[in-house]
């Protein structure tokens, strides 16, 4: 497959990181030298150190794809999960925003924009509306109707928390975490024994993923 440039900017990107530099410029000089192939080159071997942990090798290799084309779309998120994991959370959010403006309809992007603002900037409306768009965006975003289930709980409306659960599972969401909601959601109803009972699916299932 000699016409295909992502494979040849992998092979680039694996010579890089197995200490053969000059096989991998050779390879380089093969290809288009626009912008935006060189940008997918550093976006290849930033997907490379992140697969390893290596974050900050990860962040500066986005960061040069980002100066070559900065509308690459996903580099902003991956940037800003990135951020995330080192506590730079204005960072983050400021690269969740980016996203958003080039990819409107990016529900991994709004749901850490709503997780942001509820976990750190203290505004549940803001994280709500978020929230809303992570399922509006992918009805199946588990992560989104947690986040509004959370919220609910917090204002002590259990009976909206239990709607939002219901909808979550209807459309195949299901984990720990969201049996661990509803018994909390049951006990403030009185609702012991559904409250027992989640509760014990949450055990099965934490013990299970161990």
């Amino acid at each position: 497959m000699p016409d295909d440039v992502v494979l040849r900017l992998t092979l680039a990107a694996v010579y890089r990181l197995s200490n053969h530099p000059d096989q991998a410029e050779n390879l380089l000089r093969q290809l288009p030298n626009d912008d935006r192939t060189q940008a997918q080159y550093h976006v290849i071997l930033a997907d490379a150190h992140r697969g390893q942990l290596h974050v900050k090798e990860a962040i500066g290799e986005y960061e040069k794809a980002l100066a070559l084309a900065p509308t690459l779309p996903e580099v902003h998120y991956r940037l800003g999960v990135l951020y995330g994991d080192l506590h730079l959370y204005g960072q983050a959010r400021e690269a969740f925003e980016r996203e958003l403006r080039i990819s409107p309809r990016s529900a991994d992007a709004a749901y850490s924009l709503g997780s942001y603002f509820l976990d750190y900037g203290n505004d549940t409306q803001t994280a709500a509306q978020y929230f809303e768009k992570t399922i509006q965006f992918n009805p199946g975003h588990l992560g989104g109707y947690l986040g509004l289930i959370k919220i609910q709980l917090g204002l002590g409306n259990p009976a909206e928390a239990l709607r939002l659960a219901e909808r979550a599972q209807a459309n195949g969401g299901d984990n720990d975490e969201l049996h661990y909601l509803k018994s909390r959601a049951y006990n403030l109803q009185g609702r012991k024994d559904l409250a027992e009972q989640e509760l014990k699916r949450f055990e099965e299932l934490r013990s299970s993923a161990k």
